[in-house]
This record gives C-alpha cells, sequence and structure tokens, in this order.
C-alpha cells in the first residue's frame, strides 16, 4: 500500500507522514527531491504549478517500480488533476488544506511547527503572501477533490484533532483493502 499526502503548505502533511511513518511506513518528503532538482539544474524559482505533472510522474514510477511496498509520497507540489493518475487499488491519495484558517491562526502555526524550516525565516509579508497563496490553492484543491471523489481534510481548526482523523481514515483503508 503507497499513500500520497498533498496540499497547502503548512497544512500538516510531514506530521501525518509522521504519524503513518511510525506504523512501518517509508517516507519520502517530495521538498527535498524537488530542491535536488532545482539544485542540480541551478534553477533559482519553481511554482508548483510547473512542478506538478513531473512530480506525479515520479511518484508513479517510484510505485509502478515495486521498489518498496509502504511508501508515503509527503508532496505540496501536486493538483487534485494531475493526482488522479495516481489513484489506484495500492495507492491512497489525500489533501489537506486550510481554506477557513484566519491569518493570526496560521502565524501560531509556523510558530509551533516552523522555526527550524524555511517558512520560520520568511518576514511578515512572505509569510502572508504564502497563506493567501494557500487559502486559495486550498480552495481549489477542495473543489477539485470534491468533483473527483478525492479525499480532504480542512486544518483550519483543530489541527490535532483532524490529523488524528486522517490517520485514523487511512488506517482503516488499509486494514479493510
Amino acid at each position: 500500500m503507497h499513500i500520497v499526502i498533498a496540499g497547502a503548505a503548512r497544512s500538516g502533511k510531514t506530521t501525518l507522514s509522521r504519524m503513518l511513518k511510525d506504523r512501518g511506513f517509508i517516507h519520502y518528503k517530495m521538498d527535498s527531491i524537488k530542491r535536488g532538482v532545482c539544485r542540480y539544474f541551478d534553477i533559482k524559482t519553481v511554482y508548483w504549478t510547473d512542478f506538478s505533472k513531473g512530480v506525479c510522474s515520479i511518484i508513479k514510477q517510484v510505485i509502478d517500480d515495486e521498489f518498496e511496498d509502504n511508501i508515503i509520497f509527503d508532496t505540496p507540489h501536486i493538483s487534485v488533476n494531475d493526482s488522479l493518475e495516481l489513484v489506484r487499488d495500492d495507492t491512497i491519495v489525500l489533501f489537506l488544506g486550510y481554506d477557513h484558517m484566519d491569518f493570526d491562526t496560521f502565524l501560531d502555526n509556523v510558530s509551533k511547527y516552523d522555526q527550524n524550516t524555511w517558512v520560520g525565516k520568511l518576514s511578515y509579508d512572505e509569510l502572508k503572501e504564502l497563506f493567501e497563496d494557500s487559502v486559495k490553492f486550498s480552495m481549489d484543491n477542495r473543489k477539485d477533490c470534491l468533483e473527483n471523489n478525492i479525499i480532504y481534510f480542512d486544518v483550519s481548526e483543530n489541527r490535532e484533532e483532524v490529523l488524528d482523523e486522517a490517520c485514523s481514515y487511512v488506517l482503516n483503508l488499509i486494514e479493510n483493502k
């Protein structure tokens, strides 16, 4: 079984991945792959829309090659529509987002969870821009998830509880497959 956890920046993808990793999954953080590709090709700025199809292609290839089972792909860089090629019997795809979060809650989450990451080093204006882009991305993902029968978890409120619910949901799906 494989799990693709996608969605907005700072929505809890890595936290959820770590919760599942504790249950025997291998965690592939696609941010690291993106940064490696950018560094190798000396690409300075890459937007998620430029990477979505490519990241999905990488994930699909890893799954098809069957190197390992029980892999979690943790990635903010894919769209719901591009992820549809990953939906199959041996793969769970879900999205996390925060389309109802306010900026103060976002700042609290960054302070609580992201002090030592790239997000924790952004200026107030950069955080505001990231937040606004991520809310729009979340809203678009929610709509596309509903249209394509992909699960979406909104972490706008009660983040820890929602991530616990998402973990239980995934474990229940695995148990019933």
